[in-house]
């Protein structure tokens, strides 16, 4: 029980009778103001828990399968504050739902690029166009040169159609970033590359250039066909 205070620091009467003295901050005034300087247990609405550790001031938190540990006490307890005096889960639900922002952004990349399977080869690093391009988790284009080293590319590429960039999810709704939407755009270009476009073209090494013009030559032929 918090009994007094006065410049910066709390005294606090324990259950055993013994006087402690704590600074004046978020965590020790939710820790001894609300919970009597035990462990800071709590459930949520929406099945959100927040269990403090047995080391002070570390917290997990949890919805269902989705956890998290956060070790910001003075974050955290402002956020458990909040949730307690209204009832909610919101500010909680947030930490969790930026820890799996990356995770959701990736599946969501994924299942975008499904209908390209056959062309692709997609793992955690890279995303490799018909073993001719790729495009890394940071959205940089390469192209394979004679000795299959990959090099940097050059492209712009903006053109996404249209996509839902709103995922719904239970803890709450994800934008799509920036970083998502460019590694699709470029997947896509590298796809089915413009070679009419200098800027990209003039990159390319003779080997490639031969592929890229005897493909739209085949694809010419079987518009032809149609």
């Amino acid at each position: 029980m918090i009994i007094d205070s006065d410049y910066g620091t709390l005294t606090i009467k324990n259950d055993e009778g013994y006087i402690l003295i704590r600074n004046i901050d978020e965590y020790n005034i939710l820790k001894y103001g609300k919970f009597n300087g035990y462990r800071i247990i709590k459930d949520f609405p929406d099945n959100v828990n927040v269990t403090e550790t047995f080391d002070e001031g570390i917290f997990n938190v949890s919805q269902g399968t989705i956890k998290l540990q956060i070790r910001d006490k003075n974050e955290m307890a402002k956020r458990i504050n909040y949730c307690i005096e209204n009832n909610t889960s919101e500010p909680i639900k947030e930490l969790l739902l930026e820890s799996v922002s990356k995770s959701i952004q990736d599946d969501v990349l994924t299942m975008w690029l499904v209908p390209f399977g056959d062309k692709l080869s997609i793992n955690k690093d890279e995303i490799i166009i018909n073993n001719m391009f790729k495009v890394d988790m940071n959205g940089q284009a390469y192209y394979k040169d004679n000795n299959d080293s990959w090099q940097f590319l050059c492209i712009v590429a903006s053109k996404t159609g249209q996509l839902n960039r709103i995922i719904n999810h239970s803890l709450g709704n994800v934008t799509i970033d920036f970083r998502t939407m460019e590694i699709y755009s470029k997947v896509l270009f590298l796809l089915f590359p413009n070679i009419n476009d200098n800027v990209f073209y003039n990159q390319l090494p003779a080997h490639i250039k031969n592929d890229l013009q005897k493909n739209r030559f085949i694809l010419d032929i079987e518009d032809d066909n149609i």
